[in-house]
């Protein structure tokens, strides 16, 4: 999956679903949270783009 935030762009693997959670929610790795933003910091942020890639 490549993640989109800020200028710029990670790709992460996808480990596993979230049951319960809305289909457009992710949860990232603190690492890979932590290349965007500071993750002891608020606010978060939210307009975040993704889309599936292949590996």
């Amino acid at each position: 999956m490549l993640i989109t935030y800020g200028g710029k762009s990670i790709q992460v693997p996808i480990r596993d679903l979230c049951p319960g959670r809305a289909a457009n929610h992710l949860d990232l790795s603190r690492p890979a949270f932590a290349q965007f933003a500071n993750p002891d910091a608020a606010p978060r942020p939210t307009a975040v783009s993704w889309q599936f890639t292949s590996v």
